[in-house]
């Protein structure tokens, strides 16, 4: 759904003419804001969790050292100043810390050893934190741009139907180098021109009515090491990033452990005529959440996600008809 979403601003922030290194600048700029949006989301959901927490603790630790260095604020000031020259005993106070320097004199306001994250925070309190976690989403979404360049060398395994006819085993096998930041299709795309590249022109793209079908590929990557767990990604918007970081939510194991299992390629069309025999008929729709749990992976390895189902009223039609 994100992808979508992002593929729908992309094409109204992109009417008019434009080159093609001002359309990339605009998706970059695009993923960058959503992204950013996401993880404040993101965070200020999860005030539950224990980095939450952490982060609360450290944000009230440095609003409090402010409010005391600011003396608690201005109408705490005013109050100070009110009640202090009632007491009796205040000049006594006073020179009592006036004689012994030792004796820390703390200002009114937050008690510096106690927990207050549970506190309403005021206004000067909430911006610094807010700008705070602004500082901190952004040095993270740079980590992932630098994750995006590393580049990675993956084992693939092409399919198609002229690997049926031409090669024994029906298969082509080979690595591939591309950037953790490629999308599913611009992966799919470079396994397919390293196939030709290696095997040769028989197993280019066919084209049909003059256009090449070199983009219409589809990339799946397997869960565990097992066919029955291959997730089939029919959205080419998303990237290698993002399937490197899902887990399982009940383990909290990697889903795809780092594609240490390979990638799977093969025609869109070839799939759709067969998606109803093994192994396509196991390969499961990826999408973009993360409640995959690793228990019903399990409980459902064994079974075809997409079933042939026959047309009974369909056959008993066409044999009345005979």
């Amino acid at each position: 759904m994100a992808s979508q979403d992002l593929e729908r601003d992309l094409v109204k922030e992109s009417t008019g003419f434009q080159s093609k290194e001002e359309y990339k600048r605009k998706r970059e700029q695009l993923e960058h804001e959503k992204a950013l949006q996401a993880l404040k989301r993101m965070a200020n959901g999860t005030t539950g969790g224990a980095a939450a927490s952490s982060a609360a603790a450290d944000a009230d630790g440095d609003a409090a050292a402010a409010a005391a260095a600011d003396g608690g604020g201005s109408g705490k000031k005013k109050k100070k100043k009110k009640t202090l020259p009632a007491l009796s005993f205040g000049d006594a106070l006073e020179a009592e810390g006036e004689a012994s320097p030792s004796v820390d004199v703390k200002k009114m306001g937050k008690c510096q050893d106690a927990n207050v994250s549970f506190l309403e925070k005021n206004a000067a309190e909430k911006e610094a934190a807010a700008v705070k976690q602004e500082a901190a989403l952004r040095e993270l979404l740079q980590q992932q741009a630098k994750a995006r360049e590393e580049v990675l060398t993956l084992k693939y395994t092409f399919r198609s139907e002229r690997t049926q006819r031409e090669v024994t085993t029906g298969v082509l096998e080979g690595e591939v180098r591309v950037k953790r930041g490629a999308t599913a299709d611009e992966a799919a795309i470079a396994v397919r021109s390293d196939v030709e590249a290696r095997n040769g022109p028989k197993f280019a793209p066919t084209v049909v009515g003059g256009v090449s079908t070199s983009n219409e590929v589809l990339l799946c990557v397997c869960a565990a090491g097992m066919p029955q767990g291959t997730f089939a990604l029919f959205s080419g918007a998303v990237s290698l990033v993002e399937l490197s970081t899902r887990r399982w939510a009940d383990s909290q194991e990697p889903l795809v452990d780092d594609f240490a299992h390979g990638l799977v390629v093969t025609e869109r069309r070839y799939y759709e005529q067969w998606k109803h025999l093994y192994p396509f008929s196991h390969w499961r729709p990826y999408e973009s959440r993360d409640e995959y749990q690793w228990s019903e992976y399990v409980r459902t390895r064994g079974q075809p996600y997409k079933r042939l189902e026959p047309n009974r009223q369909l056959g008993q039609a066409q044999k009345k008809a005979k």
